[in-house]
């Protein structure tokens, strides 16, 4: 297999209003594996990526845990297990994608699009990766 370009397009952070239903609101500027973060603030979440792998774009969920150590709150940050299992062998992709929801949950913003590195899949892992992956492809809309 050969070496697929892996891109963040965007990003939403879903919230919840106070009648109980999930709302989300487009992040025009954004700004696994775990990520950690050492913010004292804990951010809103959970998070939507947009991401296109190949020529398929792809929506994965990732979260964003409160941890207390001590004195500190540590947030710790988790794809999908969708997304960490395709990305088991691309810990550059994993660890880049979670550095991104840190930022956007930090207040940061970036632009968009982001390459999140290459990626090739692994034949005995991801050999089928696009079926595996059928549950989180958004349709090619003709344009």
């Amino acid at each position: 297999m050969s070496s697929l370009p892996v891109q963040l397009l965007k990003m939403w952070r879903i919230s919840v209003t106070k009648e109980g239903r999930r709302s989300s609101s487009s992040l025009r500027l954004l700004n696994q594996g775990v990520g950690l973060s050492t913010q004292r603030d804990q951010p809103s979440g959970p998070f939507l990526l947009f991401i296109k792998i190949d020529t398929g774009v792809f929506l994965f969920l990732f979260d964003i845990e409160p941890v207390m150590v001590g004195d500190y709150s540590l947030q710790v940050i988790n794809g999908e297990p969708n997304f960490e299992r395709t990305f088991l062998t691309a810990p550059q992709i994993k660890r880049t994608a979670c550095d991104l929801v840190a930022q956007v949950a930090s207040g940061q913003q970036i632009e968009l699009p982001v390459l999140l590195g290459e990626w090739e899949p692994n034949a005995e892992i991801n050999g089928n990766w696009q079926q595996d992956l059928n549950a989180n492809r958004l349709p090619q809309v003709a344009g």
